[in-house]
């Protein structure tokens, strides 16, 4: 399993996957719930083979194309 956890401040931003960096990365929506863990927001996930990477993108930048957030990444 892999955790990822943000500040419970950041709940205003939704987690997305790409299985690649190269442009253009294809970022998708991560199905599984943040779950509340004290001041953090935590999300389990199933390990995958392979990269994975991962960013946190404001939800009101879904509607449009502005600069994403940072980046997070995992590499099993």
């Amino acid at each position: 399993k892999v955790t990822i956890s943000y500040p419970a401040s950041a709940s205003d931003y939704t987690l997305e996957a790409a299985d690649s960096l190269a442009e253009p990365a294809r970022w998708t929506k991560v199905n599984e719930s943040a779950v509340p863990n004290g001041d953090r927001l935590t999300v389990t996930l199933i390990e995958t083979s392979g990269s994975r990477f991962y960013r946190l993108r404001m939800l009101s930048q879904l509607a449009g194309e502005l600069p994403d957030s940072d980046h997070l990444s995992h590499h099993p």
